[in-house]
């Protein structure tokens, strides 16, 4: 819990990025079927590194997806996945924006539509 202290909230832009990234790292780690506490940690421990905090809606993100990691869509997310871990140091990021998209589509992130709507009276 003292962990928390001096953490920001992240936005929900930059969450998007960590839980993309995080998805990388279970690829990269060979992890195909997580437990929720598992995602929850990777991505936790990255933004935490980035000076983040987690919300409850995020938390519940990570916890849908990693549901959605265990049914037959999962599959789809770790090919795209390994796609962007091979396509980032060539500076490409079509599997990125797949994996994106697809996240979109099974409602576990918002698209930039979306956020901009969402953030539409903050500002």
């Amino acid at each position: 819990m003292f962990g928390l202290f001096g953490k920001k909230d992240m936005e929900n832009s930059t969450f998007n990025n960590v839980l993309i990234a995080s998805l990388g790292e279970l690829v990269r780690r060979k992890n195909s079927k997580p437990s929720e506490e598992y995602l929850l940690e990777i991505v936790t421990d990255l933004a935490n590194k980035q000076g983040y905090k987690l919300n409850q809606q995020q938390v519940g993100a990570v916890r849908s997806c990693a549901m959605t990691l265990k049914m037959s869509v999962g599959d789809e997310i770790y090919v795209l996945a390994g796609k962007m871990i091979l396509e980032l140091p060539l500076g490409v990021n079509h599997g990125y924006k797949a994996l994106s998209q697809l996240l979109v589509t099974h409602c576990i992130i918002y698209d930039e539509a979306a956020l901009d709507f969402l953030n539409f009276g903050k500002k």
